[in-house]
């Protein structure tokens, strides 16, 4: 969960200042940080079988696919589109 919000934080951080946009969020970002979180924690509480194994490694996955789908719609006109600020790069 740790290293894979701090990915998407990256991501997110790096499409934003090098496309001269400024750090701030798109819509629905939160969610696909907080689907990262939630995924981790089910998949512990799957190792730790509280939850039957493959519902919870499929619904881990499925949050963590949502996550990464949000981040692609939120920047794909980001990351396609000129530099905001007019700059070479």
């Amino acid at each position: 969960g740790a290293v894979g919000c701090l990915i998407l934080g990256v991501i997110a951080r790096v499409s934003l200042g090098h496309t001269g946009r400024p750090l701030v969020l798109p819509k629905g970002m939160v969610l696909a940080f907080v689907a990262v979180q939630l995924a981790a924690v089910i998949r512990v509480v799957t190792a730790f079988d509280v939850i039957p194994w493959h519902p919870g490694i499929g619904t881990s996955t499925a949050l963590w696919v949502i996550a990464y789908v949000i981040f692609l719609v939120r920047y794909t006109g980001v990351l396609a589109s000129p530099r905001a600020d007019g700059r070479e790069g």
